[in-house]
């Protein structure tokens, strides 16, 4: 039985009685039918995505003082390029951390996660501040494609082009098959025209 599977066995000796942890089964329960989801990879994952985002949604309004409620919302929200939303999520999150521990480790996928949706809303100076604080939490994050990938395109939109190039030689050592990834593809190609523009303006 695969760990998704004993989780579920697991949780539904628990399923149903009243606790102080309810909470906690239930994000539990939640965590285990994403798992489920992200490790199938056959088909088009959406519609489940989004009936996952209506119950991590109903979730952390049931339970709007536990944040990892929020991360979670925030991370589907983000991989559904719902980015406005993710960065509203997560902003809420931590508005309701208190101010000394916003910076905990393990809030990292809050900063992740704004890292990638402000890069992808174009708010680039934000998605750069956002993942400094990322990997000040956790240094493995630079295995992190889709993280890379939004650090570097935040990194050339501002004119940091070896910045950017240093992110993308990094995460295609560390995980050899992006460069088959369409996403790091776009990256590339993001890079490559943000240099062009910049020796463009420089000829005016």
């Amino acid at each position: 039985m695969n760990e998704p599977a004993k989780a579920r066995e697991l949780l539904k000796k628990v399923a149903g009685k009243k606790s102080d942890y309810d909470h906690l089964v239930e994000i539990a329960s939640l965590q285990t039918e994403t798992s489920e989801l992200f490790a199938d990879n056959r088909g088009d994952k959406r519609p489940q995505m989004k009936a996952l985002e209506g119950k991590y949604a109903a979730f952390v309004r049931k339970y709007p003082n536990f944040i990892p409620g929020y991360s979670m919302l925030g991370g589907i929200q983000s991989a559904l390029d719902e980015h406005h939303e993710a960065i509203q999520t997560v902003i809420a999150a931590l508005n309701n951390t208190p101010k000394d521990k916003r910076r905990s480790s393990n809030l990292w996928s809050m900063y992740r996660n704004l890292t990638i949706s402000f890069a992808e809303t174009g708010d680039y100076r934000k998605a750069l501040g956002a993942a400094d604080v990322a990997y000040e939490l956790k240094k493995g994050i630079s295995s992190d494609r889709y993280f890379m990938y939004a650090l570097a395109k935040a990194d050339a939109a501002t004119g940091n082009f070896k910045g950017a190039q240093d992110a993308l030689n990094v995460v295609a050592a560390r995980v050899p098959e992006v460069k088959n990834d369409p996403k790091f593809q776009s990256t590339v190609r993001f890079l490559a025209d943000k240099i062009q523009e910049s020796k463009q303006q420089k000829k005016q």
